[in-house]
């Protein structure tokens, strides 16, 4: 008897060799004489690890330990020892210094755990925990019972400030400054945590409601800010801790100040002192907001929102204004307005940017155009800055000093120097380093990450590498040699000076390590670029990278690392002893178990566009048997060809490749390529030329082959069994019917779906009204005539994001032409199914259903 050895694949660190018998022509495993199948009795031993992080020295970790229905359990473990902590119903871990630790315990404790000792203490009703500079001292708050607890851990002795409602730290000059209440009055007083209890009384007990009190830039002065009464607007407070002088100014006496309008408290925006001392921004608004009549809502089409955003919005008129108060003359300056409502604070405080957010509105972009103006802080003037803006998220931002605007332009990132008033096109500085222009498809995927100290220069990418880009005539560095091998690097960690507001980049500083992700193909990797732009590549391969994280020292990285038939581990690398170790493998017990094979295959569509697709096998193929496949179909997914899936019943969407992988299925996961305007057409077209090809390639039943899709993924398994015979049943689950009841709909409650339609996913390109026929010709109700897959559909009856409506509508049609199909509608469910209970019952519907009609087994009551 002849045999061939195969090189199939990388698993447990060891080649798979698989013997081919070619006599009796059949694939014997002898490396899985000893493994099992997984059945459903096995499904709880898996768990899903979640959440990492690395503390500052390097020295600990923890992740999280997800159960299926049980208790998760919270991981804290040593980096260079063997010490571990596992908390059950533990969560949202901080590390607290070197040697403490906090982790949120049910919904309202917290417990605190001593890393060196394994002391573990649960502090009901807890909060928040804080530890001063020289830690010594541990805050302790309990805000519902209005509580602050300060401990001495020298002394080992705690003292108690009941009526505390809220504190703020002080970690230049180790105070703390508390908002005291008995419900009827309020307080403000500082205390010093130098053991002695010493404090004092900044306000003294009154009426007025304590609104939010912050610190100052250099700690050395707080601003307060307390809510008006019947008959003035409120007042704002200033407390120097060095001269002990205290100003309060009553807002109705400031000239200029409207004495309709009051002082508020947002978030959005904190109450602040500027950073010269001498200025505090804070917000207000009037004091009776404008409402509409609710009987009846009125709806009109030429007002920049609709109905659900101008209750809010009323043309600006409720909107929170900026404003910006002189200290020493008490004079005012509205930063924002009816005609400007929204502006962004430059971090030196010397100028604004103001717009109007509804400018260009209504339309159909979700980030419509701005024409933004930049506005000098103390004249008041403004000037034109950019127009017609598309200000999407992270389109515009400061450089630390303020000095520079980095924004987005017709894919294009440009630098703004505010010092020589000059628009510096950044892209540009890449064309005589590659030979052609550069452009970036988002402000999302593009983003710079941050500045070199001293705002030389700032980190961007282009397709392969990353650069150093200069905003002075110097030649952009290249930092990664990603073009030459086809590598493509992506810088990974943050500055480790962060910004001080959400518009602001942060730096990087000259000392700090970078840390690079890196993808070709199918390969994942992590690598350092140090401060010498010395590069060390950790790891490289066949593998699904993520959680990449440094610590706050710089010597450490951890990752996580998994391949599809190898659960996610956790790796360490330490930087000084170039050393790398696997710190914690996932699910163990998975050696136990046949794990299958993974193939990346490649076809073409009707164009000739080369596409991919991941073919998973059946755990136990036979080349000589025909099984199944269930083809599931969402956009892109060659990303997923290594990733690992835990089997199990708690899915949010019902499928789930390992379950079925183990009873026999092969899976099929192609990737769609899309022409605007005929988005159902690109997918039937890509799904049935790539599972075509895969039936080329395996013993796969032609007539058993079942189509399953979530979302924008049910729509495209909908429109293509419009299109053919080849499946012999459908699932869709969530997905759109029909194209122009859900263009004229608020996914979410709020929001136009035009741009989904005309800019984004569903790829129409033009609005309904300029392609009507087009938007029926791609809407799978608009041919269900031609429909004869007997179909399952499922949704959430609160989803609001696709309107269950789709679903319903669409069974209702297949009901009246009466072809086969079920829904399946889930009470209290959104987009997705998030209950355990109706997660298990979904799963197992679904995996009935593709049974029963790909496997042959009986129908259920429930099946049509």
């Amino acid at each position: 008897m002849q045999t061939k050895l195969y090189n199939i694949g990388f698993h447990n660190n060891h080649w798979l060799l698989f013997m081919v018998c070619s006599i009796a022509v059949t694939y014997c495993y002898p490396q899985y004489s000893k493994l099992k199948d997984i059945k459903p009795e096995d499904y709880d031993k898996w768990y899903a690890p979640k959440s990492y992080r690395i503390s500052d020295d390097g020295l600990w970790v923890s992740y999280m330990l997800d159960y299926n229905g049980l208790l998760d359990t919270l991981v804290i473990k040593q980096t260079n020892g063997i010490v571990r902590y596992d908390l059950k119903a533990c969560s949202h871990l901080e590390f607290i210094g070197k040697d403490l630790a906090s982790c949120r315990y049910g919904k309202d404790d917290l417990k605190i755990i001593n890393l060196g000792t394994g002391n573990k203490e649960k502090l009901s009703g807890a909060t928040e925990i804080k530890l001063s500079s020289d830690k010594r001292f541990l805050m302790i708050f309990r805000k519902n019972k209005k509580e602050l607890t300060i401990r001495d851990r020298i002394k080992n002795k705690s003292y108690k400030l009941n009526g505390a409602y809220s504190f703020n730290y002080n970690s230049t000059y180790n105070l703390i400054c508390i908002s005291i209440s008995d419900g009827l009055e309020y307080s403000l007083q500082i205390y010093h945590l130098d053991g002695s209890a010493k404090h004092e009384i900044l306000l003294k007990s009154q009426h007025r409601n304590i609104l939010e009190f912050h610190w100052s830039n250099k700690n050395d002065k707080i601003v307060y800010a307390l809510d008006s009464d019947t008959e003035d607007s409120g007042i704002l407070g200033v407390y120097d801790l060095k001269s002990k002088k205290k100003i309060h100014i009553e807002l109705t006496n400031v000239n200029g100040f409207p004495n309709d309008h009051k002082i508020i408290s947002k978030r959005e925006f904190p109450l602040r002192i500027s950073k010269d001392g001498e200025r505090v921004f804070f917000l207000y608004t009037p004091k009776r907001l404008q409402k509409y009549n609710n009987i009846p809502q009125v709806w009109k089409a030429d007002e920049p929102y609709i109905y659900n955003g101008m209750t809010y919005q009323m043309q600006a008129y409720n909107t929170p204004k900026i404003g910006v108060l002189n200290i020493q003359d008490q004079k005012i300056l509205s930063i924002t307005d009816i005609d400007f409502p929204r502006a962004l604070i430059s971090p030196d405080e010397k100028y604004a940017l103001i717009y109007d957010p509804a400018k260009y509105q209504p339309q159909a972009r979700m980030y419509p155009p701005v024409d933004i103006y930049k506005m000098d802080l103390k004249s008041g003037k403004r000037s034109a800055f950019l127009k017609k803006h598309i200000m999407d998220l992270q389109s515009l931002n400061f450089s630390p000093s303020g000095r520079y605007v980095v924004y987005y332009k017709n894919r294009e990132w440009w630098c703004f120097d505010t010092k020589s008033n000059l628009h510096i096109n950044l892209n540009s500085k890449f064309n005589a380093m590659r030979k052609k222009p550069l452009f970036y498809q988002s402000p999302h995927s593009s983003y710079p990450k941050g500045w070199t100290e001293g705002e030389k220069s700032i980190f961007m990418h282009d397709e392969f590498d990353v650069w150093e880009v200069f905003v002075n005539n110097e030649h952009p560095k290249k930092l990664t040699s990603g073009r030459e091998k086809k590598i493509s690097y992506r810088l990974v960690n943050e500055p480790e000076v962060k910004g001080t507001q959400k518009e602001q980049m942060g730096v990087f500083l000259e000392r700090q390590t970078l840390l690079l992700s890196m993808e070709k193909n199918t390969e994942r990797g992590v690598a350092i670029l140090k401060p010498n732009h010395n590069m060390t590549i950790i790891s490289f391969g066949e593998q699904y990278l993520k959680n990449l994280n440094i610590s706050g020292d710089g010597n450490t990285v951890t990752f996580s690392e998994e391949r599809y038939d190898q659960p996610q581990k956790l790796m360490l690398y330490h930087i000084r002893l170039d050393t790398l170790k696997t710190l914690f493998q996932s699910n163990p017990h998975y050696k136990k178990y046949k794990s299958g094979l993974n193939q990346m295959i490649r076809y073409r569509n009707h164009n000739g566009k080369e596409l991919s697709g991941i073919l998973r096998y059946p755990v136990d193929y036979n080349k000589d048997s025909i099984y199944p496949m269930v083809v599931r179909v969402y956009e892109k997914q060659n990303h997923l060809l290594n990733q690992y899936k835990n089997p199990g019943l708690y899915n949010g969407t019902g499928y789930n490749l390992k379950n079925l992988v183990h009873k026999g299925y092969f899976v099929f996961l192609p990737d769609i390529e899309y022409k605007i305007g005929e988005p159902g057409y690109s997918a039937a077209d890509c799904i049935i030329s790539g599972t075509n090809k895969a039936l080329d390639i395996a013993s796969i039943d032609p007539k058993r082959i079942g189509l399953i899709g979530h979302s924008f993924g049910a729509y495209e398994a909908l429109f293509t069994i419009t299109q053919s015979q080849l499946f012999r049943t459908a699932i869709a689950s969530a997905g759109v019917a029909d194209f122009p009841r859900e263009y004229l709909y608020l996914a979410d409650t709020s929001v136009l779906n035009f741009n989904m339609y005309e800019y984004s996913q569903s790829r129409m390109g033009n609005s309904l009204f300029e392609d009507y026929q087009g938007y029926l010709d791609n809407s799978p109700l608009y041919h269900a005539k031609s429909i004869q897959t007997p179909l399952l559909l499922w949704c959430g009856m609160e989803d609001y994001h696709v309107n269950y409506y789709q679903s319903l509508s669409f069974h209702l049609a297949l009901k009246r032409m009466g072809k086969k199909n079920t829904l399946l509608m889930y009470p209290e469910e959104d987009h997705i199914i998030s209950s355990p209970e109706n997660q298990m019952d979904l799963t197992n519907r679904v995996e009935q259903w593709l049974d029963h009609y790909l496997k042959g087994k009986p129908k259920l009551d429930w099946m049509p």
